[in-house]
């Protein structure tokens, strides 16, 4: 199994272009795309990225009940053709309330994931449907709904989530769910909700390493990290110990993609320092 390193471009000001740019020679086989109420388009940042490199895949998150799920379905297709196959699309169903009113969305906390199965049916539909359909759902209706672009092949789902909600949303329409590697009963959990669902399902464990020359000079590092930081995600010691953990992870959940934050380094750095390893000990990589 090859292994995939997804990098993050954050939602500042800093062209998207460049960013992405340094993520591709760094090594990184994929990068994410935040999006929020006040932050850049993604779509737009999307196409600039894409512009700005010629083998680093996109990955663009998208909050259902911003923009109709056939328009965002021609969104995709229409960067992915640009790419030549290049985009796949993150669907962030559990939104923060201050974010959602932001832009308008008042949807009950209760209705979000019937939402999210909605406009993933139709999306799905619009990407993929040989002829007109319709759809009559509770949130979204659509008659005679078709694209004429098509995706050079279809882009991964993504999901990410921990509530019962989230892993059954990604066991029914993600092909990636994003997860801490911890509990590892989660792994188990998804996998048997997507086969019974007749699909199957890959994983991405997100992390965020803090290396340092010393175990010591590594904790010092990470205790200097802010209060928003979760320790379950904080990956901690040399280049060394990490890339032995992710290799770990790797072997016990069967996950061949890792999400990994660019809080304490920059993704050259990682791809200096950390990359390298992990691919040496997994047999090689994806590049």
């Amino acid at each position: 199994m090859t292994i995939e390193f997804i990098g993050h471009v954050d939602d500042g000001p800093a062209p998207g272009g460049r960013a992405a740019q340094e993520a591709e020679a760094a090594g990184f086989d994929r990068v994410i795309l935040t999006s929020g109420s006040s932050s850049p388009d993604p779509w737009l940042v999307a196409a600039e990225a894409l512009r700005a490199t010629t083998r680093l895949k996109i990955l663009i998150a998208h909050r259902p009940g911003v923009v109709a799920p056939t328009v965002a379905a021609r969104k995709l297709a229409t960067l992915d053709q640009f790419s030549g196959g290049r985009t796949s699309l993150q669907v962030i169903a559990g939104w923060s309330t201050d974010d959602r009113h932001r832009d308008g969305d008042f949807l009950p906390e209760d209705d979000r994931y019937a939402r999210a199965r909605e406009y993933l049916d139709i999306l799905g539909r619009e990407l993929t449907e040989p002829e007109p359909f319709d759809y009559e759902g509770v949130h979204y209706q659509v008659r005679d709904a078709f694209s004429e672009i098509r995706p050079v092949q279809t882009p991964l789902i993504f999901s990410d989530g921990t509530s019962p909600e989230a892993l059954e949303l990604a066991a029914r329409y993600s092909d990636v769910h994003v997860t801490p590697a911890e509990p590892l009963a989660d792994f188990a959990r998804i996998r048997q909700a997507a086969t019974e669902h007749g699909r199957t399902i890959e994983f991405a464990i997100e992390l965020d390493p803090v290396l340092g020359d010393t175990e010591e000079e590594a904790r010092e590092r990470a205790n200097a990290t802010g209060p928003d930081v979760a320790p379950g995600t904080l990956l901690v010691g040399t280049p060394r110990t990490v890339a032995d953990t992710i290799t770990d992870y790797h072997r016990k959940t069967g996950a061949t993609r890792f999400v990994l934050g660019a809080r304490h380094h920059t993704h050259t750095e990682l791809g200096e320092r950390l990359l390298p390893l992990v691919r040496e000990r997994t047999a090689g990589g994806s590049r």
